[in-house]
């Protein structure tokens, strides 16, 4: 590690000089202190220290407001997590696919996943979270019979109550209350329709190693992005860490760009940081040229190109 940084990107140590300056001494090329992600390997990487917590409720209890929110909100949509057989990684790679065109970066091909399945075992868990959407469905249409009662109670209180002005105020929300799950039961009823009902919606490629948990790739689908799967899955994921004794967690990339909001970057650092977790800046990449003359072609072309 180069060096250590706060979730907000400030450091909080001294960066490592001195490691980069003896690689320098040893002849290796340092391609400097670059930021986003067209680094041959990570520059950044978000973690997640997990050895403070004993269960998945103190866990959950470190994240931030929303995020806490949004894995009971997962939990409550009836979005359950499993790990994908090597038949269904289509389903891996299509989910990944649509990440892929949202966000504009090449997808690997459904060959490279089944290679990955194969060569690592269980040590590459692929991993999905599903909506069942008739769960979903029912416990909206039990919410609305509660509410749908809740209206009746207060219309017959209002006949003899004292204080109608708060009375008015309750029965106003128990009536949105009804509205709200109402509309929440007929996109239940059109999504099983279109989509059936257990449906894919979020995947992630984990790679266990005995000192951290690694989420190597992943891939959603925006037309259910309120449900919170990929939020599940992480919460999910770093839950078994503490079933494993792993006591590490490796969201893996991030751009290092922490200062701009318009950075391509944003989005995926803001999902991590509602975990609560730290920053860790490594030296990036170094070149040893075993042959002078070549190098010094190959960097004069780079140069150019640059410019």
């Amino acid at each position: 590690v180069y060096c250590v940084r706060d979730s907000q990107g400030k450091a909080m140590a001294e960066p490592n000089d001195e490691m980069v300056r003896e690689y320098e001494r040893l002849g290796w090329k340092h391609a400097g202190l670059t930021r986003g992600y067209d680094a041959l390997m990570n520059r950044w990487n978000y973690v997640k220290d997990l050895r403070e917590f004993s269960n998945a409720g103190e866990l959950l209890a470190s994240y931030a407001k929303n995020t806490r929110r949004n894995v009971k909100i997962a939990r409550n949509s009836g979005v359950e997590v499993r790990r994908l057989n090597r038949s269904e990684l289509n389903v891996f790679h299509d989910i990944c696919e649509l990440s892929s065109e949202r966000q504009h970066f090449a997808n690997r091909s459904l060959d490279y996943f089944e290679r990955v399945y194969d060569a690592f075992g269980d040590k590459a868990e692929f991993m999905v979270a599903e909506v069942h959407l008739d769960r979903y469905l029912q416990s909206w249409e039990e919410k609305l019979a509660k509410f749908s009662k809740d209206v009746e109670r207060l219309e017959r209180s209002l006949e003899h109550t004292k204080y109608p002005d708060d009375v008015r105020k309750k029965l106003d929300t128990a009536q949105k209350n009804v509205e709200s799950a109402r509309r929440r039961i007929e996109d239940a009823n059109e999504r099983i329709a279109r989509d059936g009902e257990v449906v894919p919606v979020a995947v992630g490629l984990f790679m266990w190693h005995e000192r951290e948990l690694v989420y190597f790739s992943s891939g959603s689908d925006d037309r259910y992005a309120k449900f919170y799967a990929p939020t599940a899955l992480q919460h999910e994921m770093m839950s078994r860490c503490l079933e494993r004794g792993v006591t590490r967690y490796n969201f893996y990339g991030i751009s290092g760009v922490f200062d701009d909001p318009e950075d391509d970057g944003r989005g995926v650092l803001e999902f991590k940081q509602g975990f609560n977790g730290y920053v860790e800046e490594l030296p990036g990449e170094f070149t040893l040229p075993v042959s002078k003359l070549r190098y010094g072609v190959s960097d004069l072309a780079h140069k150019l190109l640059r410019h």
